[in-house]
C-alpha cells in the first residue's frame, strides 16, 4: 500500500468586494505531478525510535519533494490565466483597469503576487511535519517496520518507482482535463454574470 498522501490545492472562486472594488478570484484545481526517480535505500537501525522510522518513511515517500513538485506544477498551470487574456473576455475583472492604463503594470504585479501566494500556501517543512502527525496514530511500529522492510527490497523499490511513474502519467492527464474545463467554465460564468448585470441594471445593455 502506497502511503503517500497527495496534496491537493485550489483557489477559492468568489467575488471579493473591498472599498468599492470588485475582483473575481480564480478557481484553479491543480493536481500534483511527481517526478520519476530511483528510490533510495530505506534501511533503518535496530535502535531507531518510532519517530525516526516515520521520518524515514516520509523520506522514502519523498514527501517534501512531492510538495515542491506540487507548488511548481501549480505555478506552471496558473500561468495560463494571464491578466492580459482574462481582461479580453472579462473587461471589468480588474476593477475596470485595462491594459492601456498606466496602472496596468500594478494589476499584473498584484495578480502575480496573488497566484504565488495561493500556490505557496505551505512550506515543505510544515507539510512533512503534518505527514508524520497524520500517519503516526494510524500505523503501529510493527506495521511500520514491515513497510520499511518491504520498501528496502528490490520489489519494494520497483513498486515505488512504478507508483511514481504511474502518478506522473495520471496526474498529467487529469491536469490537462481540469485546465481545459476550468477555462471553458470561467468564460461561461463570466457571460452569465454579464447578462445578470445587464438585467439588474448595474451593467449597460
Amino acid at each position: 500500500m502506497h502511503l503517500t498522501k497527495r496534496p491537493s490545492g485550489d483557489f477559492p472562486h468568489r467575488w471579493i468586494e473591498k472599498k468599492g472594488i470588485k475582483m473575481m478570484s480564480l478557481r484553479v484545481v491543480v493536481f500534483c505531478i511527481f517526478a520519476v526517480v530511483v528510490v533510495p535505500g530505506v534501511a533503518v537501525s535496530g535502535t531507531s525510535t518510532y519517530a525516526e522510522k516515520m521520518k524515514r518513511l516520509a523520506e522514502v515517500e519523498r514527501i517534501s519533494e512531492s510538495m515542491t513538485d506540487y507548488k511548481n506544477a501549480c505555478l506552471e498551470k496558473v500561468k495560463q490565466f494571464d491578466p492580459n487574456q482574462l481582461v479580453i473576455s472579462q473587461p471589468d475583472m480588474f476593477a475596470g483597469v485595462r491594459p492601456n492604463s498606466k496602472h496596468w503594470p500594478k494589476v499584473v504585479a498584484a495578480f502575480k503576487d496573488y497566484v504565488n501566494t495561493s500556490c505557496n500556501f505551505i512550506s515543505e517543512k510544515d507539510y512533512l511535519a503534518e505527514y508524520v502527525r497524520t500517519y503516526s496514530p494510524l500505523l503501529d511500529e510493527k506495521s511500520l517496520d514491515a513497510i520499511l522492510k518491504f520498501y528496502a527490497t528490490p520489489q519494494g523499490k520497483a513498486y515505488l518507482k512504478a507508483s511514481h511513474a504511474g502518478q506522473f502519467k495520471l496526474q498529467s492527464y487529469l491536469v490537462k482535463k481540469q485546465t481545459d474545463k476550468t477555462k471553458a467554465a470561467m468564460d461561461v460564468y463570466a457571460n452569465k454574470l454579464k447578462e445578470i448585470g445587464k438585467a439588474n441594471g448595474t451593467l449597460p445593455k
